[in-house]
């Protein structure tokens, strides 16, 4: 699992590693690269575990959450609603009970 700084049994396999909430921002930016593409200078971000890149940062954060961590389920304040990532509890909040 991750612990400070390395990642055991995490690849471009589709495994996923276990991250905890607490931790889960600093593991993401921890994979997360600032590249800089030599022909012409452009700023793109790069996944270190699986070099997939894009060009917005928060895409590139995205990607890692969904595909490369696995963590306890985000839960709903408001119903007994489960997710997998943060974004998708934003979503079923905004959704099913119209707030954020």
């Amino acid at each position: 699992g991750y612990e400070g700084g390395h990642v055991d049994g995490q690849g471009a396999d589709g495994t996923k590693v276990f991250v905890s909430q607490a931790m889960l921002d600093a593991y993401i930016q921890e994979q997360t690269v600032c590249q800089i593409d030599s022909t012409n200078g452009s700023k793109y971000w790069s996944c270190s575990v699986c070099q997939k890149y894009l060009n917005k940062k928060q895409d590139l954060m995205r990607h890692i959450e969904s595909f490369h961590v696995e963590t306890t389920p985000y839960l709903c304040t408001l119903c007994d609603a489960q997710f997998k990532t943060r974004r998708a509890c934003k979503r079923h909040n905004l959704s099913v009970h119209g707030r954020t």
